[in-house]
């Protein structure tokens, strides 16, 4: 099947769920720090490595949040398995930490708490869903932190937690704010055929392989907030271009924009908001999404019939092939969390890290060099 864009592989989508699985508080941790860039692993790296080592470590002093996992397998299974469990949660809190190295805490000690799981989501040789997320114990934020000033959006519990200030979700069993679970047939003999998932952190899966880092990536995302509710499924018996609870919406949905006329869907009739879904014709309406995107409103995944669990929360297949957030893992995407990426969470309310002038980043390596030297 020639579906990821640059070369003959199979179809592999991150995730297929009809809805995100929101888990609604109305009303209202393991302090560990996840893996950085600047952890030197070799005493023979060299002086300009070690400058730019530097330079990160720099980049991610001025932020705390901290993106933890918490993973539910059992003994001997998925993350705890004899053969790959060391692999892949090794993969996996790196890409935790590749997230948590762009947050900026907003209280002492922010931290989301990733519940986390291989189970057998099946497939066939030729295609299977990847992995599926979604944020939990979603939250309400006081009208002084809510950046969208509609009373009626929600946000997901991680973002709630930021906006607020402090830890909405409480601690101990239940009280995690993103829920992700990966396909651990995708590492058998028949799902994807002789394709199995690459642990590696090195960004450089081999061929034959689909890399999981980028599939965490992906799906964190989604964790954070890259995650709508509008229902695009005509097979399910609700009533199309509705939302998940027909009294409110996301901080995602209110960002979504019928492109022709930039009109916002949730002002939109069930029956518009519909046809814009499924007829190419929605987009991000955010400014600081749009920036990133050369004053652009960017496009989002809006194919007909609609793909539940792909339509409407990813980027536009065809615009963006190998950008993080589009439905489709493709050869190329790699480990990097692009401007636009960052600035769609941006516009919902996460402050991220600012990347340094080309001139303080070379400050910051030559002060490393310095520091290097002296060390010796």
């Amino acid at each position: 099947t020639d579906t990821a864009r640059h070369e003959k592989l199979p179809l592999i989508n991150y995730h297929e769920r009809a809805r995100p699985l929101w888990n609604i508080l109305v009303d209202s941790r393991v302090n560990a720090h996840a893996m950085k860039f600047s952890e030197q692993r070799n005493s023979s790296v060299s002086k300009r490595a070690i400058g730019t080592l530097l330079s990160l470590s720099a980049l991610s002093a001025v932020h705390g949040a901290s993106l933890v996992p918490n993973y539910l397998d059992g003994a001997n299974e998925g993350f705890n398995d004899a053969t790959l469990g060391a692999q892949r949660q090794a993969a996996f809190e790196y890409a935790l930490g590749l997230w948590s190295n762009v947050l900026v805490d907003s209280y002492v000690g922010e931290t989301v708490v990733v519940d986390a799981q291989f189970d057998g989501l099946g497939g066939t040789p030729t295609s299977a869903t990847l992995g599926f997320a979604s944020p939990q114990n979603s939250t309400f934020v006081s009208p002084a932190n809510n950046p969208t000033f509609n009373p009626n959006v929600f946000f997901a519990g991680a973002l709630g937690n930021h906006l607020e200030g402090s830890d909405q979700s409480g601690t101990g069993t239940g009280n995690n704010e993103i829920e992700a679970t990966f396909n651990s047939d995708v590492d058998g003999a028949v799902v994807l055929g002789s394709t199995t998932f690459y642990y590696g952190t090195d960004d450089n899966a081999p061929s034959g392989t689909t890399d999981f880092v980028s599939t965490a990536l992906h799906e964190i995302g989604h964790g954070l907030g890259w995650s709508g509710s509008l229902d695009v499924d005509s097979t399910n018996g609700n009533v199309d271009g509705s939302y998940l609870n027909s009294s409110f919406i996301t901080s995602y949905d209110h960002f979504v924009q019928r492109t022709s006329d930039g009109s916002a869907l949730e002002g939109l009739s069930e029956a518009d908001r519909f046809s814009a879904a499924t007829g190419d014709n929605i987009s991000w309406s955010g400014a600081l999404g749009i920036a990133a995107n050369s004053g652009i409103a960017p496009d989002l995944f809006a194919p007909n019939p609609g793909q539940p669990g792909s339509s409407y929360s990813h980027l536009d297949e065809g615009d963006f092939p190998t950008e993080l957030m589009s439905p489709q893992a493709t050869p190329g995407t790699g480990h990097t969390l692009s401007p636009l990426t960052l600035a769609i969470l941006e516009d919902q309310g996460w402050t991220i890290v600012a990347v340094p002038e080309p001139g303080s980043a070379l400050l910051l390596s030559l002060a490393g060099l310095f520091l290097a030297r002296r060390r010796r």
